[in-house]
């Protein structure tokens, strides 16, 4: 007899939360902290599964913001309990135990969620099985593409050009976010390698179409890896494969996908490790910066500190919070105060002057004054157990993921529904809240969505009214 997709969901859950709630109990004994980190470890590889089977593709939202849950939760941990090379910008004590036990309750709020979700949400009824025509994928790949170079350009020009680029990504980004009405690149962007992936499903042609577009976002791509922006990179990737199995969804792990995952994680650290000091040496001299990038990538600290996730923005989450722990950051409860004011996002600030700092700057700003010197967006980033923690204490954590839970599995479900090209765009823009909200405030994830998916549908009327493709129309009324 056969194990219903609910009943092994459900099977998964029990163990998991079973599993967190021993290492919930081990979070009071730090000298059971190994014990506790194979444990975690062990529900978060069944928590991993958890969300594969309930959403059913491995380039789903739901299951790469679960997967970078698990990566940026335990790397700082791991890297402090086994002696790896941990930032030094982040002050001891390190309370790890106390940061896994609420690695464990928003692991917990985050699968009750979405288990809730997936067993109460009645599936909808596909409104069509028709897609949209190809020619009009190829025109939003192309209008994305061009739109995201006109971006970058622009921000590339006013931000002071190749000399701003060598000076380093904050630096670089500082003079960005410091500009009047910063245009989207990377959001831009990240539309444009979506629509990519779905044509390359689609297409006999699609590789062709791969190559045209990459060549015309050459130039944001070669920004971004001169400043070591392995995060934009990630993200174009991420949602082009997300293009490409959204209709054909991917259960199951290829040794290709995990060779390809390894060498663009080795790669991506080649490129963290360089940043622009690097490239600063060979613009000055050919020579003397190839010899340094040779003598760089021949020593082993400089691998060990690229590929160590602990080291790095990885750690993060763990770093932030045990800093706002350690210097009495506990009794304070905003009652959700960071949540409101990141609403405030999508008003200018050339409107709005005054308006609330984002939680990470203020963060920044209260526990690392001197990263404020080295530009506006530099810092270490922030985590969103830590907000939740800030806001609402530690049963905020709970609560705030289960929401987030329910949240995730919704967009899942309304795929069944929404077939089209808008809810397409809508879906895969959450591919940067996926990644990156770990190690951010929330603010207001819906904005760009949201937009994007306002531009994809603006082409789509604009694509109805001129006639392009009369027959194929029928196919668009549902998009």
């Amino acid at each position: 007899m056969s194990i219903s997709r609910n009943a092994i969901a459900v099977i998964f859950y029990t163990f998991s939360c079973l599993l967190l709630l021993i290492s919930s109990i081990l979070s009071w004994l730090d000298s059971w902290i190994y014990f506790n980190l194979i444990i975690l470890l062990i529900s978060s590889l069944m928590v991993a599964f958890f969300s594969l089977i309930v959403s059913g593709n491995i380039f789903s939202i739901l299951f790469i913001f679960i997967s970078f849950w698990i990566l940026y939760g335990l790397s700082g941990p791991v890297a402090v309990v086994f002696g790896i090379d941990f930032p030094d910008i982040f002050p001891k004590p390190y309370l790890v135990s106390y940061f896994l036990l609420h690695f464990s309750l928003g692991s917990v709020g985050l699968i009750s969620g979405i288990l809730a979700g997936f067993l109460c949400l009645r599936p909808s009824l596909r409104s069509s099985n028709e897609k949209a025509s190809q020619s009009f994928l190829v025109l939003c790949a192309l209008v994305f593409s061009f739109l995201a170079l006109f971006f970058e350009l622009v921000n590339f020009t006013r931000a002071g050009g190749i000399e701003a680029v060598l000076s380093g990504k904050a630096a670089y980004q500082s003079a960005i976010s410091e500009l009047t009405a910063t245009l989207p690149t990377q959001v831009v962007a990240t539309a444009a390698f979506a629509f990519l992936g779905l044509i390359f499903s689609k297409r006999r042609d699609g590789k062709i179409w791969l190559f045209i577009c990459t060549m015309v976002l050459f130039p944001a791509i070669s920004v971004s890896i001169v400043l070591g922006q392995r995060g934009a990179i990630l993200t174009y990737g991420m949602a082009f494969f997300i293009g490409v199995f959204y209709e054909r969804p991917l259960s199951k792990l290829r040794l290709k996908l995990i060779s390809a995952a390894l060498i663009a994680y080795v790669f991506m650290g080649f490129i963290y490790g360089l940043r622009a000091s690097a490239w600063r040496e060979i613009s000055n001299n050919f020579g003397a910066g190839l010899t340094l990038i040779v003598e760089k990538i021949q020593s082993v600290k400089f691998w060990a500190s690229s590929l160590n996730p602990g080291s790095n923005e990885f750690g993060a989450p763990f770093g932030n919070f045990n800093t706002y722990v350690v210097s009495g950051g506990k009794a304070a409860v905003k009652w959700g105060e960071t949540y409101l004011n990141g609403l405030t996002i999508i008003v200018p600030r050339f409107i709005w002057p005054d308006k609330p700092i984002s939680a990470t700057y203020e963060f920044r700003d209260a526990f690392f004054p001197f990263e404020a010197e080295r530009g506006q967006i530099a810092g270490t980033a922030y985590s969103s157990i830590l907000e939740a923690y800030t806001n609402f204490g530690s049963i905020g954590v709970l609560i705030v993921f289960g929401i987030f839970g329910l949240f995730l599995i919704t967009l899942e479900k309304l795929k069944a529904r929404f077939q089209g090209i808008v809810y397409f765009t809508f879906y895969v823009m959450f591919v940067t809240f996926s990644i990156w909200s770990h190690r951010s405030a929330l603010e207001f994830p819906l904005f760009w969505p949201l937009v994007m998916a306002a531009c994809a549908y603006t082409l789509l009327l604009w694509w109805r009214s001129i006639g392009v493709g009369r027959p194929q129309m029928r196919q668009l009324r549902n998009a």
